[in-house]
């Protein structure tokens, strides 16, 4: 456990910070090919979703890092988009006559279902492909050369790039008719000027919380 959280914490440095080397960027027919990752371990995952207060979870994608069996200082993060869903868990959270948008009543299996065939049709935004090694003095991991990045941006437009930050924003706003109190609508991945926006909740759904939001007071 230690170990995994002091991977977490060397990679949150690597998303947030630019290393000393100088950035460089590429795009169009120049892009190298994206790492392929069939047959790498899952080292972690996790999906990208947003909590709405008293309704249910709305899933807009997955974060997901490989490991390289063969070499095991080499990891790939995934970060993709699927098609958005909110998960239900229960029948009486709200009338099924109020919404328009894509809303699924699921057990705990069933949601864990959803997620996986999102994760076969889901659509790559994000690639991150670096390696580590053991910095002897501080007894802690160092990234190992340089970091690549594949970068997808809102226009469709693939960009590669090296030593350049990544930032991640959470995008909230506030449901119609109610004072002082966001949600949480959407995730922004920036690379430099580039940035790109999952999915974000939609209009409809902002509804229901808010009328969630007023019946729970």
């Amino acid at each position: 456990m230690a170990k995994l959280v002091g991977f977490l914490m060397f990679f949150g440095l690597l998303m947030l910070m630019s290393v000393g080397a100088r950035a460089q960027d590429v795009d169009g027919a120049d892009v190298p090919e994206i790492p392929d990752v069939s047959g790498w371990k899952t080292f972690s995952g996790s999906n990208i979703s947003a909590g709405l207060p008293n309704f249910g979870m709305y899933y807009l994608g997955l974060d997901i890092t490989y490991q390289n069996p063969v070499d095991k200082n080499e990891f790939v993060r995934q970060i993709r988009i699927i098609v958005p869903f909110v998960a239900v868990k229960s029948s009486k959270t709200m009338d099924r006559n109020s919404y328009d948008a894509a809303i699924t009543y699921v057990t705990d299996g069933e949601e864990r279902d959803l997620l996986k065939t999102g994760l076969k049709e889901s659509d790559l935004i994000l690639c991150i492909r670096w390696k580590i090694k053991k910095d002897v003095n501080r007894n802690t991991d160092a990234l190992d050369g340089e970091n690549e990045i594949w970068f997808f941006t809102a226009f469709g437009n693939r960009i590669y790039s090296r030593n350049r930050k990544i930032t991640v924003d959470t995008l909230s706003e506030r449901p119609k008719g109610r004072k002082g109190r966001l949600i949480n609508v959407g995730k922004k991945y920036s690379l430099s000027q580039e940035a790109y926006y999952a999915k974000e909740l939609p209009h409809s759904i902002m509804i229901i919380v808010s009328k969630g939001l007023k019946e729970g007071k």
